[in-house]
């Protein structure tokens, strides 16, 4: 989510194509809050959220510095759950 859309794009498709992401839908949204019923903390650093079909099931929220490397291995374990 971004007030610069464009510059956003770019960025997040270099950072796809260097680490190799091609089956993980990254997208831009034109306003940093993001659509309404995202619910988006505006604390966090980073937002993740899973999907189940076209609804949010999980909104998992990290300020600056908490998206550690056991927070990364949560994300992973939850993620794995959604592609049984």
């Amino acid at each position: 989510m971004s007030d610069n859309p464009d510059d956003m794009t770019r960025s997040l498709e270099e950072m796809a194509q260097k680490q190799g992401i091609e089956n993980i839908p990254l997208t831009v949204f034109k306003n940093a809050s993001g659509p309404p019923n995202y619910k988006i903390n505006p604390d966090a650093d980073v937002t993740i959220l899973l999907w189940k079909g076209k609804k949010i099931d999980r909104n998992m929220a990290f300020r600056k510095g908490e998206l550690t490397d056991e927070a990364v291995k949560k994300v992973v374990s939850d993620v794995t759950h959604y592609l049984k």
